[in-house]
């Protein structure tokens, strides 16, 4: 065999292997880091409480743990861990795959300082929060999304007196961003609701 023939069987595998490398390429899909993540799909449903307690249908869970990248596409969670902070409790043993949501909270640590965060694309949502229930009794609940009060009124005394609100907030950095009120010393967070708005 001649170098002739050498070199063009040479030139023919190397053009094999770029016009390959260009079809790899067209099939990459873009991953993006737990910091980028966003929902992969709208509404979401959240609840607040401890990692072993059930999760009620059609809720993902937020077990108090700092932001991260949570699966499936989901990037959430507090700016300062809230595991220690977690409570739940079984009124109707055998139902918290139905009502747990209710029956679980976060104890926001008081201050402005405090944010919980979900990442999302920019825009427009209605946020629905619950708050208070047992732990909270008496406690006025000041809860806001993007600086808007979702939350805003006094517990009952009850087991199950919950104060909860509904506001059309908007995005503009990629994260929905939850904090306490102003006037609010103590936060029970039981389960958020984003909807596209």
């Amino acid at each position: 065999m001649s170098n002739f023939e050498i070199m063009n069987r040479g030139l023919r595998g190397a053009r094999r292997l770029a016009v390959s490398a260009a079809i790899l390429t067209c099939l990459i899909i873009p991953v993006l880091t737990s910091g980028e993540a966003h929902a992969q799909s709208l509404p979401v449903n959240i609840s607040f409480q401890p990692a072993n307690f059930p999760l009620q249908s059609g809720y993902r869970g937020d077990f108090g743990y700092t932001y991260g990248d949570r699966g499936s596409g989901y990037s959430y969670g507090w700016n300062v861990d809230h595991t220690a902070r977690t409570f739940a409790y079984s009124p109707l043993p055998g139902y918290e795959t139905i009502y747990g949501a209710a029956w679980s909270l976060i104890k926001m640590i008081s201050g402005a300082s405090t944010t919980w965060e979900f990442a999302i694309s920019n825009g427009t949502y209605d946020v629905t929060i619950l708050a208070a229930g047992y732990q909270c009794q008496g406690q006025l609940q000041q809860i806001a999304a993007e600086g808007v009060l979702v939350v805003n009124g006094t517990a009952g005394w009850d087991y199950d007196t919950y104060v909860g609100g509904t506001q059309t907030v908007t995005v503009s950095d990629g994260r929905l961003t939850v904090t306490n009120g102003p006037s609010a010393s103590l936060n029970c967070i039981d389960s958020i609701q984003i909807r596209a708005h």
